[in-house]
């Protein structure tokens, strides 16, 4: 079985807005745990979530978690993307498709925010 991994932020038509979600999924990549690690934005940028989905099939993964790179559960979350995986399912019956939870607040996400707030020298 190959995993694919479809990583989905909003997108913007500023490139360098999308450079971070560039950047994680080539980290990923690189660490080789998955054998398809692709990106995928909802708007604004290419390759858009149908594309993204489509090259982790056409890379062989028979299963494709997609996280979203968000740190809300706004209607992209709970709607949008639920609605390109039913949409995946119909069009690749034999793989298997998996909404992964977004990012939310974490302990490790609050250190993070603390860490910004005193590098901007509030504290």
């Amino acid at each position: 079985m190959t995993t694919g991994v479809l990583f989905v932020a909003h997108g913007s038509p500023v490139r360098a807005a999308n450079q971070e979600l560039l950047d994680l999924v080539d980290g990923v990549r690189a660490r080789g745990h998955y054998g398809v690690v692709e990106p995928a934005f909802l708007e604004g940028a290419s390759p858009d979530i149908p594309e993204g989905l489509a090259r982790c099939v056409a890379q062989g993964a028979d299963k494709v978690v997609v996280i979203p790179y968000f740190l809300l559960p706004g209607r992209h979350v709970s709607e949008d993307l639920p609605r390109f995986l039913a949409e995946a399912k119909a069009l690749y019956p034999g793989t298997q498709f998996i909404l992964g939870d977004y990012l939310r607040f974490s302990e490790r996400m609050g250190q993070a925010v603390l860490r910004r707030i005193r590098e901007a020298g509030m504290i």
